[in-house]
């Protein structure tokens, strides 16, 4: 098994194109799907007698 890295769009009709290395032969391959969200860090609250 071999794993490689892309950077993929996913456009408005919901649909990822991939175009993957010259050099990779054709084969079954599978395909996930990370979705970075970019979220605002956690606020902290303070605890009681904490001043």
């Amino acid at each position: 098994m071999q794993a490689i890295e892309l950077q993929a769009t996913i456009d408005e009709n919901h649909q990822i194109h991939l175009q993957l290395p010259e050099d990779f032969p054709p084969q079954v391959a599978k395909v996930i799907v990370l979705l970075e969200t970019i979220t605002a860090p956690p606020i902290k609250k303070r605890q009681f007698g904490q001043l």
